[in-house]
């Protein structure tokens, strides 16, 4: 009998202990999970105050920028009355000038804050003010996002000049958002075409085709334009072992990351979906094959790049990039020596298109976005429409104005 209960105490006491061993299991487990969670939030915290930190920067120099392109216009149209450019009137015309562009206490709101998007939850601002007389000048602006802000400062000067000297010459035109295409050497267009947007070619008898175009023509040579650099073509790993990437009923392509095919074939009546994810992908193909009714879709966040390094064919209503239409999604790189036809009304293409040594020859269709081509044929109611921005011009950063005769700006540089 005291055996019995002997053997009950000590089962009790061992559920007991391991009680206890698992309430202290579980208190360690949640002081670190707890720990871990603080770790976490702090580097999330951390990592936003960076970024709004480097954002800060990029306010204030746009709200420089902002300010400078108004001083300029201001400028120059006042150099441009004659009145001022006599020469008893250089004092009036620095006088006139600095009523016009020198911050002032009595209007606060001479330059307002350009109008960005929230970000991180916070509406950014900038604070922009400039100082200065007879002739040197300071723009001070200090950009705001949160609780974080970063000043630059420009310093720049206004030349005064007597007599019939302008601003300067006018720097030549240069690619640009508006351009629609660049032709190295034929223009050939016919029919009911319409190309809306700037057209740049070495074609002398472009002007011919001025009815078609409804933008401006430019020549290559005579405002010292280069045709855009091809890139050279990327080396990928095949994403099979077969080489080629064959599409008979929908598909879904899930990028993971960029990707080399042998061929990519479209048999008619399907749809391709290359999902690019969050990030901009890259495809090198050598032959792309698109049949009857056959769609190349983009879906997700990222860009994508497609390189062709070999053949290249539509066939009737064949799209790419039809379904979210935005030119700026897709960038079409063509080595091929060929011609690319669209033939009806139902092919469109949204997106850049530069084929190296290669004709564009479109009856019918859209191309919405830029065509780079050796040559370039139009008939029937083909349409091209600008509307992509050019890997080849400037970045999204805000560009400086070029400096003129007039306005001599220094660089933009944090202020110390």
């Amino acid at each position: 009998m005291k055996s019995s209960i002997s053997i009950r105490k000590a089962i009790q006491n061992e559920r007991g202990m391991a009680l206890i061993i698992v309430l202290l299991v579980l208190t360690v487990l949640s002081v670190l999970g707890m720990a871990l969670l603080g770790l976490s939030l702090n580097n999330m915290k951390a990592n936003q105050t960076e970024q709004k930190y480097e954002a800060a920067y990029y306010i204030a120099e746009a709200g420089a920028v902002d300010a400078y392109t108004k001083i300029q216009k201001i400028a120059e149209d006042l150099h441009s009355d004659h009145f001022y450019r006599e020469e008893p009137n250089q004092a009036l015309f620095y006088s006139d000038l600095e009523q016009q562009i020198v911050s002032r206490s009595s209007d606060p709101n001479r330059y307002p804050s350009p109008v960005f998007e929230d970000a991180y939850g916070e509406t950014p601002s900038a604070e922009i003010t400039v100082q200065g007389s007879i002739g040197n000048y300071t723009i001070t602006s200090t950009g705001r996002i949160g609780n974080q802000k970063r000043k630059v400062i420009q310093a720049f000067s206004v030349n005064w000049s007597s007599g019939e000297g302008g601003s300067g010459t006018p720097e030549s035109p240069k690619y640009s958002k508006e351009t629609a295409l660049i032709i190295k050497s034929t223009l050939d267009i016919n029919g009911s075409v319409t190309i809306k947007g700037d057209v740049w070619t070495d074609d002398p008898g472009a002007l011919s085709n001025s009815k078609y175009i409804n933008g401006s023509i430019y020549s290559l040579s005579e405002t010292n334009q280069s045709i855009p650099k091809f890139p050279v073509f990327p080396q990928k790993p095949s994403l099979e072992e077969t080489g080629d990437y064959k599409v008979n009923k929908n598909k879904e392509l899930i990028l993971s990351k960029n990707v080399s095919f042998f061929n990519l074939f479209q048999v008619s009546d399907s749809i391709l979906t290359i999902n690019t994810g969050e990030s901009d992908k890259e495809i090198l193909i050598n032959n792309l094959n698109l049949g009857k009714d056959g769609q190349i879709h983009i879906k997700g966040t990222g860009k994508l790049t497609i390189y062709v390094s070999g053949e290249f064919t539509m066939d009737n209503k064949s799209t790419i990039n039809d379904n979210t239409k935005q030119p700026e999604k897709l960038k079409i790189y063509w080595k091929g020596a060929g011609t690319l036809s669209l033939q009806n009304n139902h092919q469109e293409i949204y997106g850049l298109l530069y084929v190296e040594n290669g004709t564009i020859d479109l009856n019918g269709g859209l191309i919405k976005g830029t065509i780079v081509a050796n040559k370039f044929i139009a008939r029937g109611n083909a349409t091209v429409e600008h509307g992509t921005e050019l890997p080849f011009t400037n970045g999204n950063r805000t560009p400086l104005p070029p400096p003129n005769g007039i306005v001599s700006p220094s660089s933009i540089r944090e202020a110390e």
